[in-house]
């Protein structure tokens, strides 16, 4: 495409399209040989009966999947004790949380959101011609890439939430995999019990490095560090021995970093290279 042509392409992007960069991606990791602890993933593959649902799916890919989520909706409302007219489906949650902002939010209202959280939600605000407005205060069945995501509430919310929601917005692998999950939770027990095993673990070893550690009940650990160092030199140092965390340099949590529970040899070599990082800073 010439520059002329390109010109008036862009030319014609919204105003507020034209104002928003791409988010920052914590995506794959580039070198294979990396241990990744920056993205709150479960570091397990999926359930073998699972996985077959998946494998399964796929013979129909030829197919359009369910336009209405119908059958998953099905299995979620069965599982969690709603009716299914309450239930949404979609392509993980942060689908569901653009389709609320388009259906709540107009050109120039406001929305506070307390602040760290998850930053998705500032550019979805100003999607809507929104002001964002951040208040500072004081992903668990191993398929973070399948993308589903559960939305629940009133009928006649969830109703209106699906008229403005795209059509064949999820595919028949998402949604055959979805409903695996809900029926065969079980084989899910022993892995939710190796991370919390890792996770007090893992917060007891901090501890004793001179972290300050906030109580959790989530597959992460968000730790101060030591002698009021800031995050992102934990982040970098921590990278040049191959352990992936997250860092927070732009929010109050600069002096924090976030460290996602993996395996046991996963939390290992992050315990050893923080140990490393303590004995040179």
């Amino acid at each position: 495409m010439c520059d002329a042509k390109l010109k008036t392409v862009l030319s014609l992007f919204s105003p507020v399209a034209s104002k928003l960069d791409a988010l920052s991606s914590n995506g794959p990791a580039t070198d294979a040989n990396c241990v990744k602890l920056n993205t709150n993933e479960n570091p397990f593959p999926l359930p073998k009966s699972v996985m077959q649902s998946a494998i399964a799916a796929i013979e129909h890919q030829y197919l359009y999947p369910e336009d209405d989520n119908l059958s998953l909706r099905a299995a979620a409302s069965d599982t969690y004790g709603f009716s299914k007219d309450q239930v949404i489906a979609g392509n993980g949650s942060s689908e569901l949380l653009g389709l609320i902002y388009r259906a709540f939010l107009a050109p120039g209202d406001r929305v506070a959101m307390l602040s760290p959280g998850f930053s998705f939600n500032r550019k979805l605000a100003m999607l809507q011609g929104a002001e964002f407005l951040e208040i500072a205060s004081s992903e668990a069945h191993a398929a973070a890439g399948v993308r589903v995501g559960f939305g629940f509430g009133h009928p006649e919310i969830i109703g209106r939430l699906r008229n403005i929601q795209n059509v064949f917005n999820m595919n028949v692998i998402g949604q055959a995999v979805g409903k695996s999950i809900l029926a065969h939770r079980h084989a899910y027990e022993e892995n939710h019990r190796h991370i919390k095993h890792e996770r007090q673990r893992v917060t007891l070893a901090l501890l004793q490095l001179g972290f300050s550690v906030t109580p959790s009940h989530a597959n992460f650990l968000l730790a101060r560090v030591p002698a009021g160092q800031e995050g992102s030199c934990w982040q970098a140092a921590l990278k040049e021995q191959k352990i992936l965390i997250a860092s927070f340099p732009d929010i109050d949590l600069k002096n924090c970093i976030r460290v996602s529970i993996g395996t046991t040899e996963q939390m290992d070599k992050f315990l050893a290279a923080a140990k490393n990082v303590c004995m040179n800073v």
